[in-house]
This record gives structure tokens, C-alpha cells and sequence, in this order.
């Protein structure tokens, strides 16, 4: 038995598939990819596919190759290791790829991807961690810690003073002569000046170095000695802060290697299924049905690697049933049956591997527990055994095999021996396959063959065309016939002597040469339908077309109305607002323009209820974010932002206020609801929520940056007076330029002891918790 399906070209197939994975790891799945437990497994799988192709046709993917470095890095976290700044830059481009395929997944008629989606867990708290530690090139930012920053900033002005006074000791006009030439460098850390060889003693200060030539020797002036000193010590500060910084952020990150653990398998899924959507996409596969184990119809099927490779294929319908599950393929050579035996093995395997079949909708198969493949030249070298003996000790082990779940494949049965011979155990075997109720699929040039099977045996004819007149075949399948394998006329085709032709004819026995006759009528019957065939085939293309101009006018039609009626609405509601307008200026002075129009019908009121959403659905369908709508709630216009979350809140934006607020408040323009409402008014310079200062917290959501950081200040300055340990500071998320803004100012204000970003159980990344200092 084939392991692994080589003479089916499977491994091939294969290759083609991982090609089109990011990751290394997902490229390795590809490839070793195989068939399901159960039917109800593969269909899933390919469903899965199917949704992952909508996705794919419409949107671009992050790359998923970031996959493969990450076990290593979740591995240390878990035995609470401290990261360093490469692994941080690979954990944050992980999470990052993460949450962009967490929102590209985020596709609510979409049951796979909506699935996938919420397996993956929401990294932003852990992404602003990181960013706060490194900057976007990978840098440590100064601003980590206040710490960090203060040490930062003396390192700054000591460099500045030391080549301050290096520079003017450069500049004396009696160290002409003895330095090597007018610059400051740094040699071990320190700052040096070059002097002359043989001139060192006419310097005060230590020889740190000197040059390959030995011409010049560096130098370390006495007068810079302590600040270089002092220089060094910041530096080893700075180091040791940055430790203690990746530490905590490693430490902080530990508790969630659970969830990068099980992103990491989503993605690797996630990475999988887009390539086998993918190869689908390229073979316009479909998802076949699995029948009840005694139907086999696979619809225009075609062999998936000629496809790939850009090969113009002949699609074919291959047929079997209860009564007829042997199919006997026969006709000339290079004729195709080999491609088509591949084709059909090809199917049955990535069906019951959960890839879509390269065929049309509708097509059906077994689930196959079993596939054996005996194509090609099957010699045994190892073993002492020839091609035919290795083919018969194939044959005979797919002998035993029983069942309507199992299909065998054989290519050239009993071919490589005496003809009479060879066909009497082919049909024998034939026959053996057929008590065994196993499907299978033979092809054959052996004339024997060609006649003398009864519908009890359940063989069905099937011939590969050869058109004659051109010398070509066809590669169209017809079942039900026989095929000629066309030796004799094909030499005459291409020309050789007649006294030869004729010469074989006279050579063939009696029996051989009924047969052909046989064969030759059956051709010309062949013919007539293929030329039937063909004609059916053009009518059903023209009535095809015929329904598609008529489908279109239908939505042309459709599209004239609806532009119709919108354009006649609109001409009736101007109409009306002008009747209004003007009854309220001659007689209805005392009534408002909402009074007149509640008094108005319904159609009079507002466009149709289509705007009036009745479901969360309805309402993702019509408000999509940038629409605007108006609150009922805060009796205003709003913007809508974004989708609603899991509890049906929507964020909207409320002239400069972000908030969240039900969908079923939200109605479109032209429909306000009358409803007790709680108006709230707020100027250009108003809280949209009134703070008290004195309070532990503060909310900073919809000021500006220079606004708000000078309210922080004052505040933590009341704070400190107070005495309070610990404040809270609200500032959203926004553009994430105020969340920014403020923990720079928290990193360097002497009023804050540390601070930390919130997580999902303290208000997530939109607050930040401060530790005030003694």
C-alpha cells in the first residue's frame, strides 16, 4: 500500500499548498497533511476554508511569519526569565500580528472567523507595556521610569561639560605642539584627546590608549577625570535601571503566556487555513457532499496540479453507483486515462483530508477510509521483482481489501505480459474487486476487456476520445463505451506503408478482428453522441447567457425604480418643508417646525422605517462607523465609531465627547423620538464630566494635551498636600496621543513613585494607575 500517495502525485499537491503559508511551521503542516477520522470532521475543515476565501478576496493579511520565533520566548517567560530588547521587539511584532488578524477576523457572518477571533485574547494592555519600554525602532525610551529619565538627562550634561572643557583644552594655544591634531574622541567609555608621542608628559592626566602607528598616544586630562568618572557611574546606573525596567515589564508580561500561547496556535491554524484557501482560490474547488458510501458523481472534475500550472484542462464527469462501482477505462495512449485515474484519486484524497475538490458544485463521493493507488512503473529492485511482478504483488494485496469505503486505482492492469493471459487475470481480479463491493477505477488497452461484462459484475465502460482528423485526443470522457486503443489507425495517420497495415490486419485472429469491427461501430455511434453532446451543451451555454441579460435587466430595473422613488421623496419632503415654512410665517406663528411635522403622516415625518433598526444585526448592517445618527439618550446628532461590543455598546462621538451608549438608542437622522431626556449642555472649555478636584480621581477624556497636563499637575499637587497614596487618571484611548502625553509627564514628575497602565479587571489601557511619592 502507498503511504503516502506518490503515484497520485499527492506530495506534489502538497508542496503547492505550503507554498502559500507564512510560517515555517504552518509550511511543515502543509505538508504532512492528512485525512480526518470522520467525514463530519473534513466538512468542517472545509467549510472553514470556504469562509477563509471570503476573507482573503477581500482583505490583505499581516504577515504571519513572526510565528515561528515566538515558542522560544513564550518558553522563557514561562520559567520567568527576564526578556531581553530582541525578544521584546519579536513578542511585540507577535502581539501586534495578533491583534491586526483579532480585528481582521472580526466577521460576525463569518462562523469561522468569529470563532477564531475570540480565541485570540486582546493584547493592547501588553502592547502599550511594551511601547512604553521601547521605542518603535527599538530603542530603550529615556522616559521608561522617572529614574531612567534623570539619569539620562545627567548623562547628557556631563558629555556636554566634558567636551566642553575637552574642547577649550583642545583650543590653548600652548597644546599646539603637542596634540596630534584638534578632536575629542572616546576610548574605553571616556572622553580622550590625542597628544603626540613622546609629548604625554607634557599632559597632565592617564594614557588610555594609543594609535596603530604608535604615532599618538590618547590621553585623559587630569581636569576631566572626576566628571568622567562621575560619567561612567551614571552609565552602570543606567544599565542597572534598564534591567530593573525589562524585569517588571517581564515580570508583568509572565502572568499572560497562557494567552501567547494559544494565540501562537490560533495563528498557526489561522496561517494553515488561508493556504489551503488559497490553493482553493486557484482551483476554483467546491466542497463536495459525502454520500451514504454507494455514490460516486464528481461533477467536471479536473486534475488540480494541471490547473495550478496553468494547463487549459478538459473537465470530466465521473460517475459510479450501487450497481456499477468498477469503472474500466479504455482508448489510445496518451489519450489522458492516466490523468483522469489521477484526478479521481486526487479528489477522494483531499476530500477526506478537508480540502476542496477540484469540480463543480453538486459533486459527490464516499468518505474513503481507504485509497490504493497502483500507477506506474512499480519495479522492485530491492526485492528481485520485475514491473509485473511487482504490479501482481500490488494487485494481490489490494485483493483483501473490502468495503464500499476503500477505492483502488490501477493503471494498465495485467498489461506488462501476454496479452491472453494478462487479460484473463485482469478480469479475474476485476471480478474479485467487484464481490469485494470496493470502488475502483482500471484502466486498460486489453481488448479482452473491451466485451463480455454483465450488469451482475457492476463494470461500467468508459473511453478517453481521439479525434481522427487531427490525431489529438480529445480528452473527453464518454461512459457507457468502450475505446478503441486505435494502433492500427493511428499508424495509418501518421503514415505508414499500406502493405504493413494491411499486413497486421491479416495477422489478427478472427475473434481480434470482429472486435475491431465491433469497436469501430461503437466509435461511429461515439461519435453521434459527443456531436449531441456538444450541441446540448451550446444550447445550454446560449440559455445560460439568455438568463443572465435577463437577470440583468431585472437589476436595472430594480436600481431605475428605487432612484425613481428616492428622487420622488426627496421632491415631496422639499415640497412640504416649504409648505410649512410658510404656514408657519403667515398663520402658525406660535407653533415649532418639529409641531407642525409631528402633525404630518408618517411618510411626511421621516424617510422610511428602514433607518429604524429592529435588531443588533439591522443595526451593524445600516450604521456602519462614520454614519451619523441621533441619541435619543442625549437628545443630540452623534457620530457612530465604531461596531458594537459584546454587550451592545456602541462608542460615538458627541461633538468632542467619546462615549458609549445601546444600539437601540441610536435611530437615523429625521426620526428623534420624543422621550423625557436628560440634556446635557458643555462648552468649548467644559469636563463632559463634571470632576471634582479634591477627588482620587481624575478624568482628562476630550481636553487637549497642553490643557490637560496643566490640570494633571495642579491636581497631583492637591493630591500630595492631601496626603492620598494612590490616584487614578482617566484619558481613553482616542488617538492615544493624550494617553501618551500623560504617562511621559507621570514618568518624569517628582510627585509620582511609579504608575501602571490598567488591565481588563482595573479599567483597561484608557486609565492609569499613579503611586504618589512620600
Amino acid at each position: 500500500m502507498s503511504a503516502n500517495h506518490r503515484e497520485l502525485d499527492w506530495p506534489s499537491l502538497l508542496d503547492k499548498l505550503s507554498a502559500h503559508a507564512h510560517s515555517e511551521r504552518a509550511k511543515e503542516l502543509c505538508r504532512n497533511l492528512s485525512p480526518q477520522d470522520t467525514s463530519a470532521k473534513a466538512i468542517l475543515l472545509i467549510e472553514n476554508i470556504k469562509e477563509a476565501q471570503s476573507i482573503i478576496l477581500e482583505s490583505e493579511l499581516p504577515d504571519l511569519s513572526v510565528i515561528d520565533h515566538i515558542s522560544p520566548i513564550s518558553e522563557r517567560l514561562n520559567v520567568h526569565a527576564v526578556l531581553d530588547v530582541k525578544e521584546l521587539i519579536v513578542l511585540r511584532q507577535f502581539l501586534n500580528t495578533a491583534q491586526n488578524l483579532k480585528t481582521l477576523l472580526k466577521q460576525p457572518k463569518n462562523k469561522w472567523a468569529n470563532s477564531e477571533s475570540a480565541r485570540i485574547a486582546d493584547f493592547k494592555s501588553q502592547i502599550s507595556a511594551i511601547n512604553h519600554v521601547l521605542s518603535p525602532s527599538g530603542e530603550i525610551n529615556e522616559d521608561a521610569s522617572p529614574t531612567l529619565a534623570s539619569l539620562c538627562e545627567e548623562r547628557r550634561r556631563l558629555g556636554r561639560e566634558i567636551s566642553k572643557t575637552l574642547d577649550q583644552i583642545v583650543a590653548r594655544r600652548q597644546m599646539e605642539n603637542i596634540l596630534q591634531d584638534k578632536y575629542v574622541t572616546n576610548r574605553e567609555g571616556r572622553m580622550v584627546i590625542p597628544v603626540k608621542s613622546g609629548s604625554q608628559h607634557d599632559v597632565k592626566g592617564l594614557i588610555h590608549d594609543a594609535s596603530q602607528t604608535k604615532q599618538t598616544v590618547f590621553m585623559e586630562p587630569d581636569e576631566v577625570i572626576p566628571m568622567n568618572n562621575r560619567l561612567r557611574e551614571v552609565q552602570i546606573h543606567i544599565a542597572e535601571e534598564i534591567y530593573r525596567i525589562l524585569k517588571e515589564l517581564s515580570q508583568y508580561l509572565t502572568r499572560f503566556v497562557t494567552s501567547f500561547i494559544n494565540a501562537d496556535h490560533s495563528l498557526i491554524e489561522a496561517d494553515v487555513t488561508f493556504a489551503k484557501a488559497y490553493l482553493n482560490q486557484n482551483i476554483k474547488g467546491t466542497l463536495p457532499l459525502f454520500s451514504n458510501q454507494d455514490r460516486f458523481g464528481l461533477i467536471n472534475l479536473r486534475h488540480p496540479l494541471l490547473v495550478l500550472q496553468g494547463i487549459k484542462v478538459i473537465p470530466n464527469t465521473v460517475t459510479m453507483g450501487e450497481n456499477r462501482k468498477i469503472l474500466l477505462l479504455s482508448g489510445p495512449n496518451a489519450g489522458g486515462k492516466t490523468v483522469l485515474l489521477k484526478a479521481i484519486g486526487l479528489a477522494a484524497q483531499m476530500a477526506r483530508c478537508g480540502l476542496p475538490v477540484a469540480c463543480d458544485d453538486g459533486s459527490e463521493l464516499p468518505f474513503f477510509k481507504q485509497i490504493d493507488p497502483i500507477i506506474g512503473d512499480l519495479q522492485s529492485v530491492g526485492e528481485n521483482l520485475s514491473s509485473f511482478s511487482s504490479h501482481i504483488a500490488r494487485l494481490n494485496l489490494a485483493s483483501r481489501i473490502k468495503g464500499e469505503g476503500n477505492l483502488i486505482l490501477v493503471d494498465e492492469i495485467c498489461g506488462a505480459t501476454d496479452p491472453e493471459e494478462g487479460a484473463a487475470l485482469a478480469r479475474s481480479f476485476i471480478e474479485h474487486f467487484c464481490q469485494q463491493k470496493v470502488f475502483a477505477v482500471i484502466t486498460s488497452h486489453l481488448g479482452p476487456l473491451k466485451e463480455h461484462w454483465s450488469k451482475e459484475t457492476g463494470v461500467e465502460h468508459g473511453s478517453l476520445e481521439f479525434d481522427l482528423k487531427t490525431n489529438k485526443p480529445t480528452y473527453q470522457l464518454l461512459i457507457g463505451f468502450p475505446g478503441r486503443s486505435l494502433a492500427l489507425a493511428v499508424a495509418e495517420k501518421l503514415g505508414v506503408l499500406q502493405d504493413i497495415i494491411k499486413r497486421a490486419k491479416s495477422h489478427l485472429s478472427p475473434v481480434g478482428l470482429e472486435r475491431s469491427q465491433e469497436l469501430e461501430e461503437i466509435e461511429d455511434f461515439k461519435e453521434q453522441i459527443i456531436e449531441l453532446k456538444n450541441q446540448t451543451l451550446i444550447d445550454s451555454e446560449e440559455a445560460k447567457k439568455a438568463k443572465n441579460q435577463y437577470q440583468e435587466l431585472v437589476k436595472k430595473f430594480r436600481e431605475q425604480r428605487d432612484r425613481w422613488l428616492e428622487k420622488a421623496l426627496q421632491k415631496a419632503e422639499k415640497k412640504i418643508e416649504n409648505l410649512i415654512e410658510d404656514a408657519r410665517q403667515d398663520r402658525l406663528r406660535n407653533k415649532t417646525l418639529h409641531d407642525i411635522k409631528a402633525e404630518l403622516p408618517e411618510i411626511v415625518k421621516a424617510k422610511p422605517s428602514q433607518n429604524k433598526p429592529q435588531t443588533l444585526e439591522d443595526f451593524k448592517r445600516d450604521f456602519k462607523p462614520g454614519t451619523p445618527a441621533y441619541s435619543t439618550r442625549l437628545s443630540r446628532q452623534v457620530i457612530i465609531q465604531g461596531e458594537p461590543d459584546h454587550k451592545g455598546q456602541v462608542p460615538v462621538l458627541a461633538d468632542m465627547m467619546r462615549v458609549q451608549l445601546p444600539w437601540h438608542t441610536l435611530i437615523g437622522l429625521g426620526q428623534k423620538e420624543e422621550q423625557p431626556v436628560q440634556v446635557i449642555r458643555r462648552s468649548s472649555s467644559a469636563q463632559s464630566i463634571p470632576i471634582d478636584d479634591n477627588a482620587s480621581e481624575l478624568d482628562l477624556r476630550g481636553q487637549r494635551i497642553d490643557e490637560a497636563v496643566t490640570r494633571l499637575e495642579k491636581w497631583l499637587d492637591d493630591c500630595m498636600r492631601e496626603q492620598k497614596d494612590s490616584v487614578k487618571i482617566i484619558h481613553g484611548f482616542g488617538t492615544e496621543q493624550l494617553k501618551k502625553a500623560v504617562r511621559q509627564f507621570l514618568s518624569k514628575s517628582r510627585y509620582v513613585a511609579k504608575w501602571n497602565a490598567g488591565d481588563k479587571n482595573t479599567g483597561g489601557d484608557g486609565v492609569t494607575w499613579v503611586t504618589l511619592s512620600d
